[in-house]
């Protein structure tokens, strides 16, 4: 009996050390899952934003332009 005993509980802590490792493995899966799917984000942040920057530097040089080169109509109309 005290044999029997011995090895339920030898199956047991390995069954639960088992179960341990799984837990490690598949949090450290999650982790690098949640790595990638940032990276990815990141990746497409960065290609938009290298899309956007000329749209915007034009988009800035033509208001600036504007703001300098066109009269206030309302300081003419009180002329």
């Amino acid at each position: 009996m005290a044999h029997i005993k011995a090895v339920l509980s030898e199956r047991r802590l390995a069954y639960e050390g088992a179960i341990k490792l799984a837990e490690q493995q598949m949090a450290a899966a999650k982790a690098r899952i949640v790595d990638e799917a940032d990276q990815a984000v990141m990746e497409f942040q960065r290609a938009q934003q290298e899309e956007e920057r000329p749209k915007a530097r034009i988009y800035r040089a033509q208001r600036r332009d504007l703001a300098h080169s066109e009269p206030d109509s309302k300081l003419d109309a009180m002329s």
